[in-house]
Order: structure tokens, then sequence, then C-alpha cells
């Protein structure tokens, strides 16, 4: 709780709107709701097919491991999937392109995501070889992502967890703060967090 509120007052003395000022609607749930998967992946079959791809990678990766995490990758994989494919700009051939918006994933433990966003998108040098060697002693694939192992990633946010908080809510404000010159260099920062990284 310390740590949540030194946050807030951080983030009120930088001006950043955030989630936490925000009180969130419940929704009701319906005891008969049910989501018909068939008619679903029929509707968007490109979709489903390309976030399968990353729950499959995902699966035999943290399987072949016998460690990580599997469970953001899984969950994630349909919203992953409509970002990079919809919304975020990026060059997987060009990887240091000062133009592209950046992908910030907070939540480490969820690292398979992204190793396999990186994979699918064409990186290079995030080979299947390197997602087979998730979690391997050498591989490009640690357990948290770190920058520096590979391309697309764009900054280490484990292994503590607290540190994701100040580099989700640090790259955007040289965009804020900073002349046009710079703001150009920072164009959009998407961070993707877990509740874990706020407790």
């Amino acid at each position: 709780m310390v740590l949540k509120t030194f946050f807030k007052k951080w983030i009120r003395l930088l001006d950043i709107p955030t989630s936490l000022d925000r009180k969130q609607p419940s929704l009701p749930l319906q005891k008969d709701s049910s989501v018909d998967l068939k008619a679903l992946a029929a509707k968007n079959p490109e979709h489903w097919k390309k976030a399968a791809a990353i729950r499959a990678l995902t699966l035999d990766a943290v399987a072949a491991a016998n460690s990580g995490h599997s469970g953001m990758a899984m969950g994630m994989a349909d919203v992953a999937t409509v970002l990079f494919e919809k919304h975020m700009k990026f060059d997987a051939s060009a990887p240091n392109w000062p133009d592209r918006d950046r992908f910030i994933l907070s939540a480490g433990h969820g690292s398979m995501l992204l190793y396999s966003l990186l994979h699918l998108t064409g990186y290079a040098d995030m080979t299947l070889d390197e997602v087979k060697n998730f979690r391997q002693w050498g591989a490009k694939t640690a357990g948290h992502p770190e920058y520096g192992h590979a391309s697309g990633i764009e900054t280490t946010t484990g292994p503590r967890l607290v540190r994701a908080l100040p580099i989700r809510w640090g790259l955007p404000l040289p965009k804020k703060y900073c002349g046009p010159a710079t703001a150009r260099k920072f164009k959009t920062t998407t961070p993707m967090s877990s509740p874990g990284m706020v407790a």
C-alpha cells in the first residue's frame, strides 16, 4: 500500500494520467452468457490463426523448458495480435528505426508473449530455435526479457518487478517534456502490465 501511494504521488507530480486514479465500473456477469468459439473463429479466421500460433509457441516452449508461465501469453494472445497487427508501427527488418512504436512488457513473467510476437513478426534474431531454447542457459529467451539479448526487446523489466513501474511511466516522458526533435524519437510506448506490478 505504501508503494502504491508513493507511485500515485509521483505520477501526479509528473501529470501523467493513470488507471490508478479511475474507478473501474463493475460489469454484471450473466449466468447464461457463453461464447461460441467456432462462430468466433469462423468470423475472424486470420486473427484466430495468429493468436493460436502465439498460444502454441507458448505452450511448447514452457513445456520444453519445464519452467515458466504460460497464463499471460495464452490470455493476451488475442489482444497482442490486434495490437501488433492493427495499431503498432514497427519494422522487424529495421528494429532500431527511430520512428517505431515501442512495446514494453512490464509483466516479465509473460515473456513468451513477447518472444512469440517477435518470432512471428519476423525479427531475424528471434528464430524458432531461440524460442525452443526458452529459459535455457545462454539463450536470448530469458525468463524475463532483457534488453540487448534480442532485437525488439525495448527494456529489461525483470527480475525485479517494481522496476517495471518507473520504466512504464518514464519512457513516454521525453515525448511530453522535451522538444519536438526528441519527441519524434519516442513515438508511442505501449505497456502491458499485470496487477502484480502495482501491488
